[in-house]
């Protein structure tokens, strides 16, 4: 079963990281500065995605725990719950990002030769919010229903109507020879704010493929005219989101800082730790497409308050996934030159990012744990205590060490990774101990 929800999921996640490289590629045949302005905003999307992952991953919660005990009328309220939560936060978060989109740039230091691309990239992108709410949030309900086949269609399709539209709307009309054959391609020569215009169009399109999705599943039986607020299971949802958007917060500010904290290390070692860090992500895909399956599923047991099934599901999903990321680990750390050189030519860039690859490849089946055990407590509805562990891991382990290594014992881009791992190992070490003091399996919290 957990192979069967996950592979949806891995393959999902897979086909966006590619289209994440492909999009990353073409926005930079347009020049450096191109790159820049879309690069400087890329923080902030995150920190935008934060809140509405938060509520996806309570609606799954409390969707999938009533789902399990059989209770179809609370999660059908749950998933009444899920709509409202899309229209409030999609329209808030839409209103405040496009109304905030002229300064972030400036507050992000950005140089004044992008300010004006990164303005226009961001605002372009933040307007369809409610549809990227619809897209996470009524995708995360749907997955509660084991169903992860339906989301993973909708997304592949988004991504790629986003790459057909990067394709006519970032370049000109342009001429190219193929086979000796010289064929006229079409483009509207927008440059960033094509790219912005493609990823716009595509979460509108997803949003509403999305929609469409969860209106046609039976278990919710959604009737749009009879949608109500109910306070309790509204309450629920909203106290798993809160911790959840604050530790997504305030890890995603602790990757701001350590970045700054790199930077001091010159131009070489910040690009190394930039690309690295991007060509890491490919490795994480198996342990994130699992964390889904087993959220839903660990909701599930708990529903059914089957502890048995509760333990055997947490334990063989953990060393599943510990199994998989050493593998993947040890093709991270054979390969560690090859990423690089997907990216860039620079020798010294890539000498430099070989060697953090090779160091972190080692800690991927630590992580591989604390992706699952995340994935466990968020299906439990356990987000509190996580939430501490994250702020002490991130910003007590990772960014207060690398400030004593650097400025007291000197030190470059590897002891800076080291004081990353050393988050990793010490989230993995905290987690697995709540893991083994078992609060997190009470039917309430």
């Amino acid at each position: 079963m957990i192979w069967l929800l996950a592979v949806p999921t891995v393959i999902e996640q897979f086909l966006m990281t590619v289209v994440q490289y492909a999009d990353t590629a073409m926005v930079g045949q347009l020049g450096a500065e191109a790159s820049a302005a879309v690069g400087v905003t890329s923080t902030m999307m995150w920190l935008t995605n934060a809140p509405l992952n938060a509520i996806g991953i309570a609606v799954l919660a409390v969707i999938a725990r009533h789902y399990g005990a059989g209770r179809k009328d609370l999660a059908r309220n749950a998933a009444e719950q899920a709509v409202l939560l899309v229209g409030i936060a999609g329209v808030l978060e839409g209103i405040l990002m496009t109304g905030l989109s002229p300064l972030i740039p400036v507050w992000l230091g950005a140089d004044p030769s992008i300010q004006r691309n990164a303005f226009l990239y961001y605002c372009i992108v933040s307007i369809p919010m409610v549809f990227r709410a619809s897209i996470i949030i009524l995708g995360a309900a749907i997955r509660a229903l084991k169903d992860t086949r339906g989301p993973m269609l909708v997304n592949v399709m988004m991504n790629i109507l986003n790459l057909v539209l990067n394709f006519l709307l970032i370049y000109p009309f342009r001429t190219v020879k193929l086979a000796g054959i010289s064929l006229i391609l079409p483009g509207a020569g927008l440059g960033v704010a094509g790219a912005a215009l493609a990823t716009a169009i595509s979460y509108a399109a997803g949003g509403i493929m999305m929609f469409v999705l969860f209106y046609r599943k039976k278990d919710f039986s959604i009737c749009f005219r009879k949608i109500r607020y109910h306070r309790s299971v509204m309450r629920n949802c909203v106290g798993i989101a809160i911790p959840v958007a604050m530790e997504r917060i305030c890890v995603c500010l602790g990757h701001v800082v350590f970045t700054g904290q790199v930077t001091g290390f010159g131009t070489i070692a910040l690009a190394a730790h930039s690309i690295a860090l991007t060509a890491e992500q490919a490795f994480y895909i198996p342990g994130y497409g699992m964390q889904a399956a087993v959220s839903t599923l660990i909701g599930n047991a708990l529903g059914e308050r089957n502890e048995a099934k509760l333990k055997h599901i947490s334990r063989i999903s953990i060393a599943i996934a510990v199994a998989v990321m050493a593998v993947t680990g040890a093709a991270l750390f054979w390969k560690a030159e090859f990423m690089m050189r997907l990216f860039t030519q620079d020798k010294a860039v890539i000498a430099a990012g070989e060697q953090v690859l090779r160091m972190v490849a080692v800690s991927e089946p630590i992580y591989g744990a604390v992706i699952i055990l995340e994935g466990i407590y968020n299906g439990a509805g356990y987000t509190k205590t996580p939430l501490w562990i994250s702020l002490f891991s991130m910003w007590g382990i990772r960014i207060c060490g690398t400030w004593i290594c650097l400025r007291l014992f000197g030190g470059g881009l590897k002891t800076a990774w080291l004081c990353m791992i050393a988050d990793n190992v010490s989230r993995c070490i905290l987690s697995v101990f709540v893991y083994f003091r078992g609060k997190w399996k009470q039917m309430e919290h």
